[in-house]
């Protein structure tokens, strides 16, 4: 884990600023870009505490630094490979922790690791893009709302996709765990409707991030 705190007469400013936000600390998967960068640049605006996670150290570190040094935010960076097992669990566990709670999570990690027809595509990337999309939004959301349970208060956003709503030839896999997404949030909404403790399904229709870069098609 590496932190990134504001340091001298900035770090006073921080301690006196006014946060106007309703959050006061965030934990965003896949933070680093896209639609997740989009997020951690929104709640520093509002003076939001942040907590990055994303696979590759490098973007996470640049980022924040920038959003510290920009809005006088504390950010956490922790690099994590959400498919790997080990990493998953360290990710529970911070979000599970007493100690700089967190009471929004925003589960925006995911990927369609390939696009094309699902007879040629390799099944273990296949496997791997359910398991990001799927098994570990489940157990990070179980892990975030058991602590915001407990406190009575806490949101979840589980950023799914248009693709959740209509059949996709070519993500056919991606559209089903995106579906997964959006009737596992919805279904949980209401069994934690009288907690203080809400989910958010977001379906964003096209948007232009490295991902159609990364599998070859046309923005």
């Amino acid at each position: 884990m590496v932190e990134r705190w504001p340091t001298g007469t900035a770090r006073a400013q921080a301690a006196t600023q006014r946060r106007s936000g309703p959050w006061t600390r965030a934990l965003v998967t896949g933070g680093s870009a896209g639609i997740g960068e989009a997020f951690a640049r929104a709640l520093a605006v509002e003076g939001t505490k942040l907590i990055l996670v994303a696979r590759r150290p490098e973007p996470l570190t640049r980022l924040a630094d920038e959003l510290g040094a920009q809005h006088r935010v504390e950010v956490e960076v922790l690099p994590a490979d959400l498919t790997d097992a080990a990493d998953l669990a360290r990710i529970e566990t911070r979000l599970e922790a007493d100690q700089r709670p967190i009471d929004l999570l925003v589960n925006n990690a995911g990927s369609e690791t390939e696009h094309g027809r699902f007879v040629e595509r390799d099944r273990e990337l296949l496997a791997a893009e359910v398991e990001l999309n799927v098994l570990a939004l489940m157990r990070l959301t179980h892990a975030a709302i058991g602590a915001m349970f407990s406190r009575g208060r806490g949101h979840v956003i589980n950023v799914s996709a248009g693709n959740a709503l209509f059949p996709t030839p070519g993500s056919c896999s991606y559209g089903a765990s995106k579906a997964f997404v959006n009737s596992f949030t919805e279904a949980l909404a209401y069994e934690l409707r009288d907690s203080g403790v809400s989910l958010t399904a977001v379906c964003p229709g096209f948007t232009r991030t490295g991902a159609q870069d990364r599998l070859g098609l046309s923005r």
